[in-house]
């Protein structure tokens, strides 16, 4: 088929997100008789039977704002000579803003979501043949790990850039028919997951590395 451009925006009112940091007060009154004697006296005496409990609540509220576009370009468009190679590519730019009801005078971005992503594949398909290699892109972000005690807490995320190969091959005739092989590399720039905080990248706190994936594989159908 023949390439295309597209371009689009979008427009989201988000409500009830979930804070995962919600504090509330509680009475711990009921939960007195499991103390010693001595323990309930002290409690009772500093007044302390009233505490605060963390759980999640849907208290967050916001928008996401953004804008794509889409190229998709197969080479036999611009001559038959490169029938079978084209290209594919797509970005994004997205901002949000987010504000819990635990603290509603500090807005963040969307957790997870950064402000620019892009993609871009070049491929060759054609005579049973194909390969491509695809890299996808996305700028640093708001990520929600695991903090003290396993409790959620937010680091920004270092950008990334990621880059996957493939290759394989279709029997079209004789005993193999039907038969196909397929290679794949992913992670080929081995891109690690770093956090860190107070927006500075030298306060490093998570450093993951993943390593390469390489997968060899044969079908056949039926």
């Amino acid at each position: 088929g023949g390439g295309y451009v597209a371009l689009s925006g979008y427009f989201k009112h988000l409500t009830d997100f979930v804070d995962p940091n919600n504090s509330l007060p509680y009475d711990f009154s009921a939960l007195l008789p499991a103390l010693t004697a001595a323990q309930q006296a002290q409690v009772i005496a500093a007044g302390q039977t009233i505490g605060n409990v963390s759980s999640p609540a849907n208290t967050g509220r916001g928008e996401v704002l953004g804008v794509e576009g889409t190229v998709s370009l197969p080479f036999k468009a611009i001559t038959s000579a490169l029938d079978g190679f084209g290209i594919f590519a797509s970005g994004n730019y997205t901002q949000s803003t987010i504000k819990y009801g635990s603290n509603p005078t500090e807005a963040i971005t969307l957790p997870g979501l950064s402000k620019w992503t892009g993609s871009g594949t070049i491929y060759f398909e054609k005579w049973g043949f194909q390969a491509r290699a695809n890299y996808r892109y996305r700028s640093s972000f708001l990520a929600e790990v695991a903090g003290l005690s396993a409790n959620p807490t937010y680091r920004t995320a270092r950008s990334e850039g990621i880059l996957d190969a493939q290759i394989g091959y279709e029997f079209q005739s004789g005993p193999l028919a039907n038969f196909a092989i397929l290679a794949q590399a992913k992670n080929l720039t081995d891109r690690p997951f770093v956090t860190y905080q107070n927006d500075d990248p030298r306060q490093v706190i998570d450093y993951q590395r993943y390593g390469r994936d390489y997968y060899v594989g044969i079908t056949y159908k039926f």
